[in-house]
């Protein structure tokens, strides 16, 4: 039976894409994602609420560059997302586009500079070159929740 994910897209430009993109994907495979661009509420609330009742939450993970105020761990309502799923005991996905994959040591350190030790959890990335390398790379995201249960 499918599971429910939690996915946030935040004002980032990739991680609002990737968001996108794995909701829709996710949903033509049947699984119920809850992404806060998607829902009428749009509020604190609303977002621990969907990590809440979530079985698995996507960390979309995006370091924008030299823009500090953009990136993942400097967005407070990312920080608190995932400290409610740490929280809850929620399963974290984090997922970076490809270019990012060499950044992963990078954001593990920022994410503890917050709180927040990602180092034990499975780095995915999504790799949107061709259609046929983001499929790839959604079935391996799901794949991760897969070998779980």
């Amino acid at each position: 039976m499918p599971s429910s994910w939690h996915a946030a897209a935040q004002r980032n430009g990739d991680a609002k894409t990737l968001a996108t993109e794995l909701f829709y994907e996710m949903e033509k495979k049947g699984y119920k994602c809850w992404l806060d661009v998607k829902m009428p509420k749009q509020d604190e609330d609303a977002m621990q609420n969907g990590v809440e009742k979530s079985e698995c939450v996507i960390a979309i993970i995006t370091g924008e560059g030299d823009t500090t105020e953009n990136r993942y761990f400097e967005r407070p309502l990312c920080v608190k997302e995932l400290k409610w799923a740490i929280a809850a005991g929620k399963y974290i996905v984090p997922v970076v586009t490809a270019a990012d994959k060499p950044n992963i040591g990078t954001y593990i350190d920022e994410g503890k500079s917050k709180g927040i030790d990602l180092s034990a959890c499975d780095f995915q990335h999504m790799d949107r070159s061709k259609t046929k390398m983001l499929s790839a790379s959604i079935e391996t995201i799901l794949d991760v929740r897969r070998s779980l249960t």
